[in-house]
């Protein structure tokens, strides 16, 4: 298991050492239930599952069975590539064409859009963004919506905002 998930990484393009979790689900012979327990997959013996499992098995309802047999029902093991660098994250999310740090723009309008102001009373004229249009280190000044698909954010008349490096929209209510 260790190996495949090592070279499913590999082939995705992850060359740092991977993070692995590993488990087993445990339980005495003829239970219905198993108990999850972390551990280390390079120290898999007998005595130390056991014993592991019984001071758990205690813990949780109060009495371990020395004399049962344990089995093991599953081994689990995770293996999780982590990002080598921030920008690596980034190429994949926001993909650019050769240039490392690219250019800040002034992000494009839609057009406007008239909304009720914060009192609700009265009415102004808010810039639309698509936010698939949006880049990191772009910044503009409420009131602004913001679409996407599924839906929008406010930006609120007097409070401003940034795409910050993840592409999350940083809204700044202080100005």
């Amino acid at each position: 298991m260790l190996r495949e998930g090592q070279e499913l990484l590999k082939a995705e393009g992850y060359l740092d050492p991977p993070v692995l979790v590993s488990s087993v689900d445990m339980r005495y012979v003829g239970q219905n239930y198993e108990i999850s327990l972390p551990i280390d997959q390079h120290r898999l013996v007998d005595d130390v599952l056991c014993a592991s499992f019984d001071n758990e098995h205690e813990r949780l309802y109060g009495f371990r069975n020395r004399a049962e047999l344990h089995e093991i029902v599953r081994l689990r093991t995770t293996v999780i590539g982590p990002s080598r660098e921030r920008e690596m994250v980034m190429d994949i999310l926001c993909p650019r064409s050769g240039n490392s740090q690219p250019e800040v723009t002034e992000p494009c309008t839609r057009g406007e859009r008239s909304i009720y102001g914060e009192s609700g009373d009265t009415r102004e004229e808010a810039c639309i963004y698509r936010r698939c249009d949006l880049e990191p280190g772009q910044a503009f000044l409420g009131p602004a919506l913001v679409e996407e698909e599924s839906s929008a954010t406010l930006v609120p008349g007097g409070a401003s905002a940034e795409i910050d490096t993840f592409g999350n929209i940083v809204i700044d209510l202080s100005q």
